[in-house]
Order: C-alpha cells, then sequence, then structure tokens
C-alpha cells in the first residue's frame, strides 16, 4: 500500500472510527488543574461577568469531546495530506478496499475535484472542532452540551469524505444518505425550536437522496455497472444518448439541486441553518451542502451529452441560479438577524454553483476536455474551474462568518444585529474576520472568488454569454450590500453607555477559539494567490 492508499483510507476510516468511539465514550468531565483549583476556591462558568469562572468554563470538556477533537485533528491532517499528495504526484490515488475493485467492489478514487472538497472539509472540520471542545455549550441548545454532536459530526464527515471520493454511484448514495441524516440530527440539536426545522430538512435530504437513487438505477439498468467510469465509458459510445440516461441525469439533478437549496427549492434552508447550535450552522452551510453540488458538477460533465433535453435543462438551471443571486440577495439585505441573514445568503451564493450551467451544457461545449488539441484552455476549462474556486471560496468564507455570529451569540445571547451594535470593538478578532469574509464572499480581490468569478467571466466572454457578466455584476453589489448590513452594526461607536448596556450572558470567548475561525477568512482571502494550483489540481482525473 503506498501513501495514497493510505491517506485515502484514513479520511474514510479515521472519521468513522471516531463516530463509533465518541458514541461510546464517557462525558465525565475531566479534571485539569485549571478547573480543580477553580473549584476549590468557588469559581464556575455559571457567572459570565466573572473572568476566572468563564475560563474554567471553557476547558470544562469531557473525554467524549476531547477523543473527539483528537480525532478531528487527525482526520484534518491526513485530508490535507492527501490533497498535497495527488497534487504532488499528479494523478489519483486509488483504492479498492478489501482488493475488490470495480465492478464487482468498491472503489474509492481521490481525484483532484474530490481531493479539493476532503482538504476543504478538512480544514472546516477541524476549526469547527476546535470551537466545539472549547466551548461545549455550542453544541447544544441554551448553552448546554449535546452529548450527540461528536458522534453525529464525525459521522457526517464520513459521508461528505465518502461523497467526495466514491469511484461507483451506490457509494455516492450511500455518503449522500450517511451526511444528510447526521445533518438533520446535528440541526435537532438545537432544541424544540430547531426541531420542526430538522423535520423538514429530513424530508428534503431523503426525498433528493430518493431520486438519486432512481437515476442510479437507470443508469445501472441502462450500463450493467455501478462504476462512475465505466458507465461514462459505456454511455460515450453509444451514437445517441439513451432516454433511460437523460432522465437520470435530469432526476439526478432535481434530487441534487433540493439537496442543496438552489432557489426557489430552498424554504428548507434558512430555519435549518438560523437554528441549529453555533457551532453547527458553519458545519451545514460550508460542507453539508457543497457534496450535492459536486455530484452535480459530476453528471454534467461525466455522463450528461449535448441532447436537446440536457441543454433546456442546464438553461433552467441558469435561471434558477439568477433567481437565487437576486432573490437570496434582497432577502438578507431585509434581515435584522445575523444567523438568518448570512444563511439567506447562502441562498443567494448557491446561485453562482449554477449560474454558468447553460455555458457547460452547450452541445458545443458538451463533450470537451480541459484542455484543447494545442494545450490551450477550453471554454469548459475556464467555467468549471471558476465554478469550483468559487464554491471552496464560499466554504471558508462562510463558515468563518457562521462561527463568528455562533461566537457572539453564545457571548451576548442574542444574534440582533441592533443588540449587537459595537460588539466588534469589543472583539477586533471577530471583526477582522468578519471584515476578511465579506471580502472573500463579495469576490473583492485578491480573494478566491475573485478568481472564480474571473475565470467564470473569461468563459462567458469566450461563449458571448453576456448576461452572465451583468448577472456577476449586479450579484456583487448586492452582496456588498448585505455583508455591510453585517459589518457597520458590529463596527459602530455606540458609546459608553450604550456599550456598557450590552452585558454578556455567556462563556468568554477563547483567543483560540476566535484564531480558529481568523484562520479560515484568511485563508478564503490568501488562497486567490494560488488559484493556479486549483486549476492543475482539478486537471487530475478531469474531464480528458
Amino acid at each position: 500500500m503506498n501513501a495514497g492508499e493510505l491517506l485515502l483510507g484514513l479520511v474514510i476510516f479515521l472519521p468513522l472510527l471516531g463516530a463509533l468511539v465518541t458514541a461510546v465514550a464517557p462525558t465525565t468531565p475531566i479534571r485539569t488543574p485549571a478547573r480543580i483549583a477553580d473549584s476549590e476556591h468557588g469559581a464556575y462558568a455559571g457567572s459570565a461577568g466573572g473572568s476566572r469562572g468563564t475560563v474554567a468554563g471553557v476547558r470544562r470538556t469531557d473525554w467524549r469531546g476531547l477523543s473527539g477533537a483528537l480525532i478531528a485533528l487527525a482526520t484534518a491532517a491526513a485530508s490535507i495530506a492527501l490533497a498535497a499528495h495527488v497534487g504532488a504526484a499528479g494523478e489519483s490515488a486509488e483504492l479498492a478496499p478489501g482488493g475488490w475493485g470495480a465492478p464487482l467492489g468498491v472503489r474509492w478514487i481521490a481525484d483532484g475535484l474530490g481531493v479539493m472538497f476532503v482538504a476543504l472539509t478538512g480544514l472546516v472540520g477541524l476549526a469547527a472542532s476546535v470551537v466545539a471542545v472549547m466551548l461545549p455549550g455550542a453544541t447544544g441548545a441554551g448553552g448546554r452540551p449535546a452529548p450527540a454532536f461528536w458522534p453525529l459530526w464525525l459521522g457526517c464527515w464520513t459521508g461528505l469524505n465518502t461523497v467526495h471520493v466514491s469511484g461507483d454511484f451506490f457509494n455516492i448514495y450511500v455518503g449522500l444518505e450517511l451526511a444528510g441524516l447526521t445533518a438533520v440530527g446535528l440541526v435537532a440539536l438545537g432544541g424544540r425550536a430547531a426541531w420542526a426545522a430538522a423535520f423538514r430538512y429530513l424530508i428534503v435530504t431523503v426525498v433528493g437522496s430518493m431520486l438519486f437513487l432512481l437515476a442510479v438505477g437507470l443508469i445501472a439498468s441502462d450500463t450493467g455497472t455501478l462504476d462512475f467510469r465505466m458507465a461514462a465509458d459505456i454511455i460515450g459510445s453509444h451514437e445517441t444518448m439513451p432516454p433511460a440516461i437523460t432522465i437520470a441525469v435530469l432526476l439526478g439533478t432535481a434530487g441534487m439541486a433540493l439537496k442543496f437549496a438552489l432557489a426557489p427549492l430552498h424554504g428548507w434552508l434558512i430555519p435549518a441553518h438560523s437554528s441549529a447550535p453555533s457551532v453547527v450552522s458553519p458545519l451545514l452551510s460550508a460542507l453539508v451542502i457543497k457534496a450535492p453540488v459536486v455530484v452535480l458538477l459530476r453528471l454534467w460533465t461525466g455522463i450528461a451529452d449535448e441532447s436537446a433535453a440536457h441543454a433546456a435543462a442546464s438553461w433552467i438551471l441558469g435561471a434558477m441560479g439568477v433567481t437565487a443571486l437576486l432573490w437570496g440577495s434582497i432577502m438578507a439585505i431585509r434581515q435584522t438577524s445575523l444567523k438568518k441573514l448570512i444563511a439567506y445568503s447562502t441562498v443567494a451564493q448557491a446561485g453562482y454553483w449554477v449560474v454558468a450551467m447553460p455555458i457547460i451544457g452547450d452541445p458545443d461545449v458538451v463533450g470537451q476536455g480541459l484542455t484543447g488539441p494545442d494545450s490551450d484552455h477550453t471554454v469548459l476549462f475556464w467555467v468549471l474551474t471558476g465554478t469550483v474556486a468559487l464554491i471552496v471560496a464560499h466554504g471558508l468564507a462562510k463558515a468563518a462568518l457562521f462561527l463568528v455570529a455562533g461566537l457572539l451569540k453564545e457571548h451576548y445571547g442574542t444574534d440582533d444585529m441592533d443588540e449587537l451594535s459595537g460588539a466588534g470593538r469589543e472583539h477586533p478578532m471577530l471583526a477582522m474576520t468578519a471584515g476578511l469574509s465579506a471580502i472573500a464572499l463579495a469576490g473583492m480581490p485578491p480573494s478566491l472568488a475573485f478568481g472564480g468569478k474571473w475565470q467564470v467571466a473569461t468563459g462567458a466572454v469566450m461563449e458571448r454569454q453576456w448576461w452572465i457578466l451583468a448577472v456577476v455584476v449586479v450579484s456583487t453589489l448586492l452582496s456588498v450590500a448585505y455583508l455591510l448590513r453585517i459589518l457597520a452594526p458590529m463596527l459602530r461607536d455606540t458609546g459608553e453607555s450604550r456599550r456598557a448596556a450590552i452585558r454578556p450572558t455567556g462563556p468568554a470567548i477563547p483567543p483560540v477559539v476566535a484564531g480558529a475561525a481568523l484562520a479560515l477568512a484568511v485563508a478564503a482571502v490568501a488562497s486567490g494567490f494560488i488559484v493556479v494550483h486549483f486549476d492543475a489540481l482539478l486537471q487530475i482525473g478531469g474531464p480528458a
């Protein structure tokens, strides 16, 4: 077993092992020296005003949380190492668990697209795990730790990585189900106020998965295999696309659009993301809804053809993307709740992920590789790499912004933006995180999102799809408007009397926790300098 195979196995089995370990690990608090000393002096976390009490509360983790955090650290390290290995080797890493490869067994393939999202999951997952272990109350409702958080989160991590590296359709379905059902459980940890949202999310994730399963059945019945690459080769050998495959692509597209809340299918997302516990919201927005987007991209670059049905569907997706960008942005501007504003911005940003689908589904573009006969970049290269860059940038920046919102809510007991006026002056590190996240989400240079928009715009110009340029410009201006709605109150000078009225009701925010959020925001901006490496990575195992 070489290094690539080892790392590929670790990114699946480590979080799975962690889910099992944390499910049975004791929730007995760890008696650290700091906590013992504080308890002897009567200091405890229940007092929001006492610094010694709040620090003791921050350190009041348990064996389950510690074991979960250690496994999260190991999984994140393996995820980043896998991406680095694939990038350095210039070829995909493959593993057939148990020695049974395709078509009878399971095949995991860590190609460029897959390892990008495995690494994204590792970075965001590590940051969220740091918050969860340092502020256990952020995992549940009312500041109370949720013992089920760690097995649910690590199980979700397993499902996400399974989706990103699976080489066959059925295991993609299994990963989607595992990630979706555990995500529903994570939302339900928000208490009674979140149960209705969790139930709606459950219906959505099951319906979306069933649509995809129908698509898998149609593909298997026509090609005789569940292996993605084998099925793509068989389908590509047909002179005309079989009707069953056309229907399968449309069903799979509908299921994935429902799962990542593409407007107008977004009604479930706002209550789910805004009512989830503080540490769960960034996981949902940055990671969970990305898995169906990856599946959608694989369907359209590997299975879809130049048929009229697929071309029409691509224009429907483009129209839904425009709707998402405009409607989501307008609704975000109207919000007074910080978490709801960020949730609506997710609806808006999802529009970027499909607004260029009319180009990907164009009969003249379908079947293109990422490079032409003279090694020139094709239209598909610019559009696909730009779209992926926008998705990754959103994951980093949105996780950071949701962490800021969650930390402020845990500390002050509210996410009402008027009530949080001046909070940025009290917490400059969080204010800096929010500012950098805003730069990344708006797509300002030098952020990764700016590079993504530039690439999508380049592809649009090559295809003379000028309307895409107009949509990108208008949506960028709208995003600046709703992001200023976040920053302006936080940085407002409210005066001494107003600042005195803003009293913390929860634990203090440890610097390491604020630093974890800041690191994600910095990555969202700084990764714009290495966007060329994203391009090179995407060509590994991508459309030839």
